[in-house]
C-alpha cells in the first residue's frame, strides 16, 4: 500500500481526493481536502508508532489466550443463539486452555502448543456450509491458534529448548541453572532477540565455544548445540522482519514529511479552509470554524508540528445549544462523524469540554432516534439516491438540534458505522444498538439502513 501511494501524484505532498485505480492518474477536479490530509497525517503517524511498538513489544503474552477467549465467547454466543447448550469437548478444552492468567511465557507456550489439536477437533464438529456462522468463527479460532504456533516456530524455539533442559546440566554448576532462569524470564520481541540480546543466553551460548575445552555430558553438549542454532534461527528472522518494519516507517516518514499543511490555512481568519483548488491555484471559499468538527484532528496536528500556531486552536467557535435536556456544543451538520471521528486517534480527557461534547452527542443522538423510532447513529453516509451512472450518493445526515446547518429534519438514513463510533463513548448503549441493528437484518458492518 505505501509502495503504491508513493507512486501516486501529489500536490505540496498532498495527495489528490480522487484517482483513477486502474491508471493512478488524479481525477478532475484536483483537489486537496484539508480534513483527509490531516486523516492520513494522523494513519501515518500511527502506524509508525504501532511499527515502533511492535519492535519492542513481546511477542507472545497471556493477551493471546484472551484474543482465543474472546473469539471462542463470539462461538459460544452463536451457538447458544441456535438453541445448541451443549458444548462440545474440544470447546470445553480451549475454554480450559485459554482461561485465568498464566504464571509465564513458558505457561503462555505450552497453553498455546496444547490448543492445536482442540482446535482442529472443533472445526471438524462444525463442518459445515461457509455461510454457517459457527463454522466461520470455528475457522477463526483455528486461524489464531495457527498463527500463534507460528510465531513460537518462527521466534520462540529457544525458549522451549530452555524449558527442557537436560538432568545432567545441574553437572555445570547453580550458576548456570540461574541463566536458564533468567533468560526465560527475559522480554522475547523482534528488537532483543535481533540486536540488544536475551539475557541469561550469553554464559549458556559460551558452552558451545569452548565445548572442545571442557568435559560437557554428551546430552548438554547436544543440548547447548540445538539451543545455538535455535537462536541463530531465530534471530536472523527477527532480524528480518525488523528490516522490513523499519523500510516501512521510512516509506511512511518519507510520505507524511512532505505533507506540510501551512499552505491549507489561512492567515487572517486563524483558520483552516475546506481544500485547495489546484487547477485554479487558491482555497476554497469555505472553512472550518468549529471546534466540534471531523477537521479538528487535522487542527491539532498542524500545532503538534509546529505548522500553525497554537492561536488558531482557540479561534474555533464554540457555539452552544439546547436540546433534549442538555447544553451541547453545536457542529455544522450533528452527524456522528463530526463529534466522535478524532477520538479514533486522540485521548478524550475525562469532564474536558469535547468530552462532554461527544457524551451530549451520543445521547442526544439515542434521544432523537427513539423520537424517531429507528436505531441511532446518524452521520455522513451513502443512501439510497443514485446518479446517472447508478452510483449511491452521498451526504451528511445529522440530527438537527446538533447542528447549525438547517434542513437536517428533512431526511434520516441511519449508518451502522455511527454506532460503532459510539463504542468508546457509551459503549454498552453503542453494543445495544448495534444488536438492534443486527436484529432487522443489518449487518452493521455492510451496509446502512434507513
Amino acid at each position: 500500500t505505501l509502495e503504491t501511494l508513493g507512486l501516486l501524484e501529489r500536490f505540496e505532498g498532498h495527495l489528490f481526493n480522487w484517482y483513477d485505480l486502474s491508471t493512478l492518474e488524479p481525477l478532475h477536479p484536483r483537489y486537496v481536502s484539508t480534513v483527509d490530509s490531516g486523516n492520513l497525517l494522523a494513519s501515518l503517524w500511527t502506524f509508525e508508532r504501532s511499527c515502533d511498538e511492535l519492535a519492542a513489544r513481546p511477542l507472545l503474552d497471556a493477551g493471546a489466550l484472551r484474543g482465543i477467549a474472546d473469539t471462542l465467547g463470539v462461538l459460544g454466543q452463536i451457538a447458544a443463539t441456535l438453541k445448541e447448550m451443549e458444548r462440545p469437548p474440544a470447546f470445553l478444552r480451549l475454554a480450559e486452555l485459554t482461561t485465568g492468567q498464566p504464571a509465564d511465557l513458558e505457561e503462555v507456550i505450552l497453553r498455546v502448543r496444547a490448543a492445536r489439536q482442540p482446535a482442529e477437533d472443533l472445526l471438524l464438529h462444525f463442518r459445515g456450509e461457509e455461510t454457517d456462522p459457527r463454522v466461520y468463527w470455528a475457522q477463526q479460532i483455528s486461524k489464531q491458534i495457527a498463527a500463534w504456533n507460528d510465531v513460537i516456530d518462527k521466534y520462540l524455539r529457544p525458549v522451549e529448548i530452555l524449558m527442557a533442559p537436560p538432568a545432567q546440566l545441574m553437572s555445570l554448576g547453580e550458576a548456570t541453572h540461574e541463566s536458564r532462569r533468567e533468560a526465560l524470564a527475559a522480554t522475547f520481541s523482534l528488537r532483543n532477540i535481533a540486536i540488544e540480546g536475551i539475557s541469561g543466553l550469553v554464559p549458556l551460548l559460551a558452552f558451545h565455544e569452548r565445548r572442545e575445552d571442557l568435559e560437557i555430558p554428551a546430552a548438554v553438549r547436544e543440548w547447548v548445540d540445538l539451543l545455538v542454532t535455535e537462536v541463530e534461527h531465530s534471530r536472523r528472522r527477527a532480524s528480518e522482519e525488523l528490516a522490513q518494519l523499519g523500510e516501512l516507517i521510512a516509506q511512511s516518514q518519507q510520505l507524511e514529511g512532505g505533507m506540510g499543511l501551512r499552505f491549507l490555512y489561512d492567515e487572517d481568519r486563524r483558520i483552516f479552509a475546506v481544500g485547495y483548488q489546484v487547477a485554479e491555484r487558491r482555497l476554497d471559499s469555505s472553512f472550518y470554524d468549529l471546534l466540534a468538527s471531523e477537521a479538528r484532528l487535522t487542527s491539532f496536528l498542524a500545532i503538534a508540528r509546529g505548522d500553525v500556531p497554537v492561536e488558531h486552536w482557540w479561534a474555533l467557535s464554540r457555539p452552544f445549544g439546547s436540546a433534549y435536556g442538555r447544553l451541547p456544543l453545536l457542529s455544522w451538520s450533528g452527524t456522528m462523524f463530526e463529534y466522535l471521528m478524532p477520538l479514533l486517534f486522540t485521548q478524550m480527557h475525562e469532564n474536558s469540554l469535547l468530552d462532554r461534547a461527544c457524551h451530549d452527542a451520543v445521547r442526544c443522538q439515542i434521544a432523537y432516534a427513539q423520537q424517531s423510532s429507528v436505531p441511532w447513529g446518524i452521520s455522513e453516509s451513502a443512501f439510497s439516491a443514485l446518479d446517472r451512472h447508478n452510483v449511491y450518493q452521498y451526504r451528511a445526515f445529522g440530527v438537527p438540534a446538533l447542528a447549525l446547518k438547517r434542513g437536517q429534519e428533512d431526511d434520516l438514513v441511519v449508518a451502522p458505522y455511527a454506532a460503532a463510533l459510539a463504542l468508546g463513548v457509551e459503549p454498552a448503549a453503542a453494543a445495544k444498538n448495534l444488536r438492534k441493528l443486527a436484529t432487522l437484518g443489518n449487518s452493521a458492518l455492510l451496509s446502512d439502513y434507513g
